[in-house]
């Protein structure tokens, strides 16, 4: 029997794999289009200076450039959720895409401000079908009980679309020009436009008809009510033009309103209303859009007009606000499932309005640091806003009007955002002319205060102060005083408006009032609080609450029916997959991203930029030998509780490294940073493990080494852009509230990876790590103290002796951390040797050519980084093209291709490399320096997991990942020894000389490394490990005759199985065939907790898909 209204399945029925795949591509390409056209709410903010000088437009121009943009997916917003509840979703979003695309270009390719604002307008279009479809594509991928974790993520990357949009575009915008923030789009539209047309499912509503005629009345409405703010201060209030377009924007909504109420298909349904949940949505999302995100538009133009900072600085003096509201939107889709959504809906918006008023504490001599405390809390507030607002939208009706809820909602957010920016920026303005006509009253100027306030308003005040005649510090300081006037005002505005959203919220939303089906699939009440009672629902004793607090679930091959969790084996990988990938990135990040920075912390801490080698190789060095422990800590005690120990430890080190008053004391910092960075790798490791069969694993590893790989060059340019353009210290802070939100999300006591048991041992790691450290030591004095002095030559021979102990002891030892045997393995140990000296090549080089670069071409931090961009582009290039072609071809050929194209890239450095060197013969060095890197790390992962038994994978990639970073720890201080032999630091002249040096010998072990890597298993050989092998499934045995069949089991089909095919001469003498215990079937992975136990039901079909006894 089946438990109470439990779903009935037909025998064998199981959800199909590409089902579970589907819905997190579904996520993907949802998140992208969201982010993309979010991105272009407030990209251009920071940009509206340049576009202002460039196209000499005034303010009202400008605001039609951002107001045209709201009000065309304000207007098309409902429309286009009802089309897609007519042609269906999938093809309305890619429709939406292409226009989307499309039309970026040609606000790139603008010549005047009307031309870009038309253009704006039509972006705008394709921008509603996608933002009108968004939620509505989740909603019918994602199960209730999974929407929460979706709309999470959703919701992060809405909250991370609005708040990063200032950095983005100033970056762009300082970097290439304002159009550089349109065109953008085009590579990321392309990408996402293949993904939704292989990857989305289309699924009509049930709608039949769109409502032209409630489209026409509700766009002029809103095009005449926006036009009368904006134009108001140029014609008059009371001028009949303005008169005459607030009442026909009158007119023409009791127009709509009619129209929605005749109409049989209406594209708002006016009923809707007497929902009081519904009206509070609507107001929260009105207000957030209406306070929050116009704040953005007008402190940016504050950095830059008044404060005088660069598109970029000012975009990364947003930074607070962005990394405060991606720290606070998952976790509150995680918080969505046990806190109403009134609840926090009203939290979100007091903390925007609280924030914003903080602000208006701004006067004309604050600096950017007086908004640092309000940003903070703005960006909170708006992460706790987005997801609950998207999961109740569309909650509020049945599921086929999934998409015309999701238009509403959209649509009070854009009205919001075009009436908070006309409404406020009018009363902006205004407040500005009558300070300026203040300010300059009596004076020969007093003549130009409409255009001066005009060109204040925005963003030109230091072009006012240039241009215009009079005493120039009494304009200025007029202009700092108009400007911080009018912000003050709107921000009180604004302030009023959230807290009133909140009120709204917390009055109005209601639980029950949220729609959710039941068990058996028909609308009902259920889950977090249902709508009205239905006749086909579930009765109310059984209110089908099993589809959030677990499931039932047929075993396969039986007609049983067995009760399993809630969280499901696919959403369990999705979630450790992303928190394994964060881990990733943010080590490998954190390896380089302060050699671009050396020079400023050496002048802080007053120390020499060589003696800062150790930010580096302590980082390296700590990663390298507490990895090896780490793994087998992490199989004792599990990956996700060592993960969230490894990242308290990362963070609080980062904070240590961010506050370190000198050099000793951030050198320590640094190697326990690398201590807990070492304690994060392993989840990736157990994730490969636990999630991915033999024959996955080794491209799920590889693709992480990938991932690997582009964080380590990612880091100069992250660094040299947060260091020149906020402060060294920001790339330590930027460290902490993304590791606060990774705490606060990760599922720790609820699933747990686990390894095999074994015994720690400290001794092991403390041999390793003072042997290493003697050395590294001595290698970083050898070059001042010499070599045969009496601190060198001791701590090189300790050092060494403690690493023979070391290997000695993890020879005998019965649980090693570092498997000897697998050295055994040619092919295991070329690919080893190939790592280690790419590492020590790739460290130690790239230490010295940004060490040229400031000290030879006195690059400033921010360039330094940004002209290592070619590599970093042509190793996102290039690592999935290598990730493919070593699936065909195999690492044998790759592997040497690279580690040769990263000599000849180190080469052609060592021969460039002169004092009047310009840039442009760089260029090809950085290229062919990525794209070795790009064509090196997936085959050599590959190849190192395939050259191993499938149980050993995990500490073969470990012990590869170690090496990696020992080589780049040994490789930065051999290569500055022999830099330090042949050139100087102090010297501009001297310092081609030892670089020549260094990276001829750093040229030469990479191609020495290639012919070493010769050796690497091809895919085609003959002699493959862990090979397929194809054969019958031998019948079950019993103990009186071990060659026969259980009576009355039937022959089994062949099958598929993994054998570990090794070399005939190794192989163990055959023992005598022991017939297994009946009553202890043989164990697999369990689907649900993916742990190894005794299966409750053990059908000979398919054994793989029962349930162990904790789970059932």
């Amino acid at each position: 029997m089946t438990a109470p209204h439990s779903a009935t399945f037909p025998r064998g029925a199981v959800m199909a794999p590409e089902d579970s795949a589907r819905k997190w591509w579904t996520l993907g390409v949802v998140c992208a289009g969201t982010f993309m056209l979010l991105l272009d709410t407030n990209i251009v903010a920071v940009a509206l200076p340049s576009i202002a000088r460039d196209l000499n437009a005034n303010f009202d121009d400008l605001q039609w450039v951002i107001d045209a943009y709201s009000l065309g997916l304000a207007v098309l917003l409902l429309t286009a959720g009802a089309l897609s509840d007519i042609l269906g979703r999938r093809h309305v979003f890619v429709i939406g895409l292409v226009v989307f695309t499309t039309f970026s270009a040609v606000c790139g390719l603008a010549w005047s401000a009307t031309v870009l604002d038309v253009a704006r307008g039509l972006q705008a279009v394709g921008g509603a079908m996608m933002f009108a479809t968004a939620v509505a594509l989740l909603a019918q991928e994602f199960s209730p009980a999974e929407r929460g974790t979706a709309f999470g993520v959703w919701g992060a990357t809405t909250a991370s679309g609005v708040a990063s949009g200032p950095i983005i575009g100033g970056a762009l915008t300082q970097g290439f020009g304002w159009q550089a923030i349109f065109y953008v789009n085009i590579p990321i539209g392309v990408v996402a436009l293949v993904l939704a047309l292989t990857k989305l499912k289309n699924v009509p509503g049930e709608q039949s008809a769109i409502d032209l005629a409630g489209t026409v009345t509700f766009s002029a409405a809103l095009l005449a009510f926006v036009f009368a703010l904006i134009r108001g201060n140029d014609y008059g209030w009371s001028s009949p033009l303005i008169i005459g377009l607030f009442v026909e924007a009158a007119v023409c909504l009791v127009g709509f309103v009619a129209i929605e109420l005749l109409s049989a298909a209406p594209m708002l349904q006016l009923s809707l209303f007497r929902n009081r949940t519904f009206q509070g949505v609507s107001a929260a999302a009105f207000a957030v859009s209406g306070s929050a995100i116009t704040l953005v538009i007008f402190i940016t133009l504050w950095l830059q007009s008044i404060l005088g900072y660069s598109p970029l600085a000012a975009g990364l003096r947003m930074l607070p606000l962005t990394l405060t509201a991606l720290t606070f939107a998952p976790l509150a889709g995680r918080l969505s499932a046990r806190i109403p959504p009134s609840v926090l809906l009203c939290a979100g918006l007091l903390l925007v309005g609280a924030g914003i008023a903080y602000m208006t504490r701004i006067d004309a001599g604050s600096r950017w640091t007086a908004a640092l405390p309000g940003l903070l809390v703005v960006g909170a507030g708006m992460g706790l806003t987005q997801s609950p607002l998207a999961a109740a939208s569309v909650a509020i009706v049945a599921p086929a009007k999934a998409g015309m809820a999701s238009g509403i909602n959209s649509t009070f957010r854009q009205v919001g955002l075009a009436t908070g920016i006309a409404a406020l920026g009018a009363i902006f303005a205004h407040t500005i002319l009558a300070h300026v006509k203040a300010g300059l009253a009596n004076t020969p100027t007093i003549s130009q205060a409409a255009s001066i306030a005009s060109r204040i308003a925005a963003g030109g005040a230091q072009d006012v102060v240039d241009h215009t005649r009079g005493n120039k510090l009494q304009i200025e300081h007029v202009a700092a005083v108009s400007f911080t006037a009018g912000l003050t005002r709107i921000f009180l505005i604004a302030a009023a408006l959230a807290i009133a959203g909140a009120i709204a919220a917390a009055v109005l939303v209601r639980k029950r009032d949220l729609w959710a089906p039941p068990v058996g699939g028909r609308p009902g009440p259920g889950g977090p609080g249902a709508g009205p009672p239905t006749t086909d629902g579930p009765p109310p004793e059984s209110p089908g609450r099993s589809q959030h607090r677990g499931g039932d679930r047929p075993v396969r091959g039986t007609d049983v029916t067995v009760r399993v969790p809630m969280r499901e084996r696919s959403g369990l990988i999705a979630c450790a997959v992303a928190f394994a990938s964060i881990a990733l990135v943010a080590v490998w990040l954190d390896m380089l991203v302060v050699v671009p920075a050396l020079p400023a912390i050496a002048g802080d801490f007053h120390a020499s930029t060589q003696s800062l080698e150790w930010a580096v190789s302590a980082y390296a060095l700590a990663f390298g030998v507490v990895l090896l422990s780490g793994r087998v800590l992490a199989d004792r005690f599990g990956a996700v509780r060592m993960f969230v120990v490894g990242l308290s430890i990362f963070v609080a080190a980062a904070v240590a490294c961010g506050l370190a008053p000198n050099v000793e004391l951030f050198d320590a910092a640094r190697a326990l940073q690398g201590t807990g960075a070492a304690l994060l790798v392993p989840l990736t490791f157990a994730v490969g493990r636990n999630a991915f069969s033999d024959a996955r694993r080794e491209l799920a590893l590889g693709s992480a080494w990938g991932l690997g790989g582009l964080a380590l060059l990612a880091g100069p340019v992250v660094g040299g852009v947060l260091a020149g353009e906020a402060d060294w210290r920001w790339m330590f802070w930027i460290d902490v509230p993304i590791g606060i939100a990774a705490l606060a999300l990760v599922p720790l006591g609820q699933h747990e990876l686990r390894g095999a048991y074994a015994r720690i041992d400290p001794v092991g790691p403390l041999l390793a790590g003072a042997g290493l450290t003697g050395l590294l030591w001595g290698l970083t004095r050898g070059p001042d103290s010499g070599w045969t002095s009496h601190q060198v030559l001791p701590a090189l021979g300790a050092g060494a002796l403690l690493v023979a102990g070391f290997v000695i002891r993890e020879a005998a030892a019965k649980d090693p951390i570092l498997l000897l045997r697998l050295f055994r393995e040619r092919e295991f140990a070329a690919a080893a040797v190939a790592c280690l000296c790419a590492s020590f090549a790739l460290f130690g080089s790239l230490f010295l050519v940004i060490g040229f670069l400031h000290a030879v071409r006195a690059d400033s931090p921010l360039r330094a980084g940004l002209e290592l961009a070619p590599a970093l582009g042509a190793a996102l290039l290039l690592t999935p093209v290598a990730a493919v072609l070593s699936k065909r071809v195999g690492a044998r050929p790759l592997v040497p291709l690279g580690l040769l194209l990263q000599a000849c890239a180190l080469g052609w450095f060592a021969h460039a490399a002169t004092a009047d060197v310009s840039y442009a013969r760089l260029i090809p060095g950085f290229t062919l320096l990525g794209a070795g890197v790009g064509l090196l790390v997936v085959p050599v992962a590959r190849a190192v997991a395939r050259s191993v038994r499938p149980q050993e994978a995990t500490q073969a990639s470990v012990t590869n990942s170690a090496l990696a970073a020992l080589g780049g720890a040994f490789g930065v201080a051999g290569l500055t020894a022999i830099f330090s032999r042949y050139g100087s630091y102090s010297a501009a002249s001297a310092f081609p000389d030892g670089l020549d040096a260094a990276l001829w010998v750093a040229a030469g072990i990479s191609a020495a490394a290639s012919v070493v890597a010769i050796p690497i298993i091809g895919r085609r050989d003959a002699r493959e490990v862990g090979a397929t092998v194809v054969g019958p499934r031998q019948p079950a045995q019993t103990a009186g005759d071990p060659g026969s069949t259980a009576p009355g089991e039937p022959e089994l089909p062949e099958v598929r199985s993994r054998q570990v095919v090794d070399r005939p001469e190794r192989l163990p003498e055959a023992a005598p065939a022991q017939p297994p215990r009946p009553e202890e079937p043989e164990a697999f992975p369990c689907p649900v907790c993916l742990g190894e136990g005794r299966f409750t039901f053990h059908p000979p079909q398919d054994p793989r898909s029962e349930i162990c006894r904790r789970c059932y």
